[in-house]
């Protein structure tokens, strides 16, 4: 046999034989295939399944966790609005309590003057109806200078005259009006009277002592002329304090009922 017939001989079952060997290199591979890679696949895509469900029940939690996180400072919120309430109410109780305490007072306060004031109103009934057993015991007027509110050396020694003949009486008042002419205007008389006035009480007060709750007192401005002021003379005689003595003892209503008071 020649050499290219032998080697065509060989070439043949070599051939067969690699054919068999990648036949079952083939068959290994697709076995492989079924028992490793396969199952390794199915467990990646079981845990690629389960991966997304735990992502997808995570974000639900979180979004859970979020609205319970809302409604719990929705919560704090309506508590602090309920403690800053019931704060305003405290507050507005205590202002109740300060201002029914206040009307209580004021209620007593007017409670104490309105009884006050009835017991001046006895008082000065009383007085008012004692009056009746008062009669004028002395009187005298003395004079002021224009414009002019100070006693003269004259009017001091008529009221010293006055205050004499009163030391024997008890039971007196006095009456002390204040008079001016017509010159300027009648607001300014009138607070010139008032003060003319007020001069013959505080001499009778720090020099006689004299107590005040006896003494009566007005200023009446140029409102009771006793002259006509058309003269300089009459003018004069308006600028005047005219001032009366009243008894309430036996002799001086006996006096003065005889018609014979002393006067000046």
């Amino acid at each position: 046999m020649s050499p290219d017939n032998l080697l065509r001989n060989m070439k043949w079952p070599v051939v067969g034989l690699g054919i068999m060997l990648l036949a079952a290199s083939g068959c290994a591979t697709k076995k492989h295939v079924r028992t490793v890679v396969q199952p390794v696949e199915t467990r990646v895509g079981t845990l690629e399944q389960k991966n997304t469900e735990n992502e997808k029940a995570l974000e639900d939690l979180e979004a859970k966790a979020a609205k319970i996180d809302e409604l719990a400072k929705t919560a704090d919120q309506r508590a602090q609005d309920a403690m800053k309430a019931a704060k305003d109410a405290d507050g507005e109780a205590k202002v109740g309590q300060k201002r029914a305490e206040e009307a209580m007072m004021a209620a007593s306060a007017g409670k104490k003057l309105a009884e006050q004031g009835i017991s001046r109103l006895d008082t000065v009934e009383k007085r008012i109806l004692g009056l009746d057993s008062y009669s004028v015991v002395a009187d005298e007027t003395v004079y002021f200078d224009l414009g002019r509110d100070v006693l003269s050396k004259e009017a001091q020694e008529l009221l010293d005259g006055l205050a004499n003949r009163m030391g024997k009486h008890h039971r007196f008042l006095i009456e002390v009006q204040g008079f001016t002419d017509s010159s300027g205007s009648a607001a300014a008389n009138l607070a010139l009277s008032r003060r003319r006035a007020d001069a013959v009480v505080r001499y009778l007060t720090l020099q006689h002592k004299v107590p005040l709750h006896r003494v009566t007192l007005i200023g009446l401005g140029q409102e009771a002329p006793s002259a006509d002021n058309k003269s300089s003379k009459g003018r004069k005689q308006n600028r005047r304090v005219e001032v009366r003595v009243f008894s309430a003892d036996e002799q001086a209503r006996q006096t003065a009922q005889a018609g014979s008071p002393v006067g000046r």
